[in-house]
């Protein structure tokens, strides 16, 4: 009997092999055909990870003046600026600041008095002003050398950058007379102009230079909602969205302070499947009046009419920031859900 059942024992576990490997083949084809299918739904879910940021740095106004750190008196000098940057039409104004019996001349002004703490205008007053110091003291005679600006239309300046100089007395020629006493072999010096002494000055809106005593105030605002090119990076404004495209949000961080911040970062949060922070590398320190442009676009979005994209610049308090309530804005982006 057990002879006879053998034979059909082998047919069985044969049998049950083949079928085991069967469905082992037909296992592995199923799974490797609907890896294909979900690809393109892997691929998707992604791309919601992927975020691009563009940014353009965009200095503030600035004014650059220029002067000898010393200048001899009677003797002519010049006195240039450069306005760097500049937004409006406007008109210059040359100033200083009273000292004893200190006065000015100009080549635009022949020889004509320009009054301490007087404001002076003229259509050539253009980058450039030639003056002559006039002082009957012996000693050293310090001034502040003032340029402002007065946008066109305006009734007051709106930027004022100034430079301290120094008058020496010149020798009097005319009144020399050989010395009788003894040569000591000691030579004394006659003092001369020094080096032109160069500072910058920045300006926006009350046209204050960045003040070490300052403060700092970084401000988020909001530029415009739209959508970017996925091949180009072309950035195109709109009020209404397919929830199929890649938005993107234009926005500004400026330091509307009258002191240079220190390095920051900012974080977006994102309305995306799945949801997404997105934390911005170490930024550059703005000084008073620079600003910084971003474009951030992303993918994948939340199948809502209405999304929020929220920006938070300077999360973590890298740099004192006098007004915390501005760091922070919201962008709302409508989307076409159908």
């Amino acid at each position: 009997m057990n002879e006879q059942e053998s034979p059909f024992r082998d047919i069985v576990t044969k049998t049950l092999a083949i079928i085991g490997i069967v469905a082992v083949l037909l296992a592995g084809m199923w799974l490797a055909v609907n890896t294909v299918k979900m690809a393109p739904r892997l691929a998707s879910s992604l791309a919601a990870a992927m975020v691009s940021m563009t940014s353009i740095f965009v200095p503030g106004e600035r004014i650059e003046i220029s002067a000898p750190a010393t200048v001899e008196n009677t003797v002519a000098f010049d006195l240039t600026w450069d306005h760097i940057n500049k937004t409006k039409k406007g008109a210059y104004a040359f100033a200083y600041t009273c000292s004893g019996d200190l006065y000015f001349t100009s080549s635009l002004t022949g020889s004509d008095i320009i009054a301490c703490d007087t404001p002076f205008t003229s259509k050539d007053l253009v980058g450039k002003i030639t003056l002559t110091a006039h002082s009957k003291s012996k000693a050293d005679v310090d001034t502040d050398l003032i340029i402002a600006f007065t946008p066109a239309g305006a009734t007051q300046s709106s930027a004022e950058t100034r430079v301290a100089t120094t008058i020496v007395p010149s020798e009097d020629t005319s009144t020399a007379t050989t010395p009788t006493t003894p040569n000591t072999g000691v030579t004394t010096k006659p003092k001369t102009p020094g080096t032109t002494k160069t500072q910058t000055y920045v300006f926006t809106g009350t046209s204050t230079p960045s003040n070490p005593n300052g403060t700092v105030d970084l401000r988020a605002r909001v530029l415009a909602v739209g959508v970017v090119d996925k091949v180009t990076g072309d950035f195109t404004a709109s009020t209404s969205i397919n929830i199929n495209a890649r938005v993107a949000v234009r926005f500004v961080v400026e330091n509307i302070g009258t002191k240079t911040s220190g390095a920051w970062a900012f974080i977006a949060q994102l309305p995306t499947t799945p949801f997404h922070s997105f934390e911005s590398a170490e930024q550059i320190p703005l000084a008073p009046g620079d600003r910084i442009e971003y474009t951030i676009g992303f993918d994948s979005l939340e199948q809502q009419k209405k999304v929020q994209v929220l920006i938070n610049v300077d999360p973590k308090f890298r740099t004192y920031d006098i007004d915390r309530n501005n760091n922070l804005v919201r962008a709302d982006v409508f989307l076409d859900v159908k």
